[in-house]
């Protein structure tokens, strides 16, 4: 059971992220008492799920839930920061240290253990195209909306051009438009730049909101970049060509490509900045949809800054986005094509992606290896004692021939294969206030619960539980 938390459910052909309460409805008990009321979920929802078997997510009907008023709670938090509120009796999907399968613990115990995230979304949305996302994008990253007027600034004449033709084409030609030059010399402006104007009482009605509701009570109005977000409706329901072009549209805007000597090479970054907590948060939720795998760091403020966040993209999945992504700028498609030249058919790896790697299974891979390719068996010695390793070195470093050979370490292998799995380590275990609780049965696999990427959870109550039978 499951509290504070939200999971993506599909209802009347739209998908919605809403806490576990809005799936359950008062006109659907089944039966109640002073601390459980047994709920027959509404079975148009479909929700994410898990299966256990083919290792993959999917997605289930509703069948019938469970809200346990009064539990004793524990906060689970992961090295990523990532964080679920679970019923002391619960369980979660952990690494199994011995087979390198899957283990349910209670949460008391999942400390240390590595919990499995699943990248990608199987509930993809189909409205809107790629240039109204893109547009979208580069709003929220450089525009911001008036009463009466879009306003968009940037230097790129190009990316002006786009803005505005994408305006005229699927929203309306009802604006006027006016170009403004600022020389960057007025107290607060760092450089030169350039400003276009949309003016028009059509023109901001149109639009999908880009601030949060907290913005409504900000007074002075200055401070809109800190509430910053991306359109609900186009994250939640917008086809993977319209996600592709918020991507897009978001690199057009506060993005930062480039190279940084590491050792004797390069390696190349591909980095987001916001100072908006729930831009940061839209922006991950973002790319976990698409499968990418990312990392967040957290800038303190200075001065007269306020806090900011940096959102670095990992290498080994912006080499198979790349495809994907089409940018409007001159420097932003250089810097690309720049990194698609030089990391093709090059081995990469980053500490983003990590899989457990248990010391059990290393013995029998170095006894496969044998002593006698001393490198070989280094690396595999070093991953023990580490008990978690980068997928890359899993599978390019360690022969796979060897992993297919050593029966602990075929299950090993099939984890590590799989493109949309990545683990995250459970750093703290902290006891929480009793409180609400809910879990979801569905038709099929073990429902997942959402907050920055999937985490898996085990917990079901039976049928004969449930008094359904």
């Amino acid at each position: 059971m499951f509290a504070g938390t939200k999971i993506e459910s599909t209802l009347n052909g739209y998908n919605n992220l809403v806490a576990l309460e809005d799936i359950t409805n008062e006109q659907y008990v089944l039966s109640s008492n002073s601390l459980r009321t047994y709920f027959s979920a509404p079975t148009e929802n479909r929700v994410p799920t898990f299966d256990t078997v083919e290792l993959a997510t999917t997605t289930s009907c509703t069948r019938s839930a469970v809200r346990n008023e009064a539990s004793e709670c524990f906060i689970v938090t992961t090295r990523n920061r990532r964080s679920l509120v679970v019923c002391a009796d619960s369980k979660l999907m952990v690494s199994d240290s011995v087979s390198s399968g899957f283990a349910e613990v209670s949460p008391a115990n999942a400390f240390g253990r590595f919990v499995p995230i699943w990248l990608g979304n199987p509930m993809s949305g189909n409205q809107f195209n790629f240039d109204l996302a893109w547009f979208y994008g580069v709003l929220v990253a450089d525009g911001w909306v008036r009463k009466n007027m879009v306003g968009y600034s940037k230097n790129d004449r190009l990316k002006r051009e786009r803005f505005v033709k994408i305006v005229s084409s699927q929203l309306t030609q009802n604006f006027s438009l006016k170009e403004h030059y600022d020389n960057g010399e007025a107290p607060g402006k760092y450089a030169a730049s350039t400003k276009i104007h949309l003016n028009g009482q059509i023109l901001p009605s149109l639009l999908e909101p880009i601030n949060h509701s907290d913005f409504a009570l900000n007074d002075d109005g200055k401070r809109g970049a800190l509430f910053k977000i991306l359109p609900r409706t186009l994250l939640y329901n917008g086809s993977e060509e319209c996600l592709w072009g918020l991507l897009s549209g978001l690199l057009d805007g506060d993005s930062s490509l480039g190279w940084n000597k590491c050792a004797k090479s390069l390696r190349f970054y591909c980095k987001l900045n916001t100072s908006s907590p729930y831009l940061k948060d839209d922006i991950v939720f973002l790319l976990r949809k698409l499968g990418i795998r990312c990392s967040v760091t957290d800038v303190p403020a200075k001065g007269n800054s306020h806090a900011s966040y940096v959102i670095c993209i990992s290498v080994v999945s912006l080499r198979s986005a790349v495809q994907h992504i089409r940018c409007v700028g001159d420097e932003e498609n250089r810097r690309l094509s720049e990194f698609s030249d030089e990391y093709q058919g090059r081995a990469v790896h980053d500490q983003i992606d990590l899989i457990p790697f248990p010391r059990s299974v290393a013995q029998e891979i170095r006894s496969a290896v044998g002593s006698a390719n001393r490198n070989l068996y280094a690396t595999v010695a070093k991953a023990a004692s580490l008990e978690r390793i980068t997928r890359d070195a899993v599978i390019a470093r360690i022969p796979t021939e060897i992993l297919r050979r050593t029966d602990s370490a075929r299950s090993l292998y099939r984890l590590a294969s799989n493109p949309k799995l990545l683990w995250d380590e459970v750093v703290s275990v902290t006891p929480a206030p009793r409180q609400v609780l809910y879990n979801i049965v569905v038709d099929n696999g073990l429902p997942m619960v959402l907050w920055d990427g999937w985490i898996v959870p085990s917990y079901a109550p039976s049928q004969s539980c449930l008094g359904l039978n």
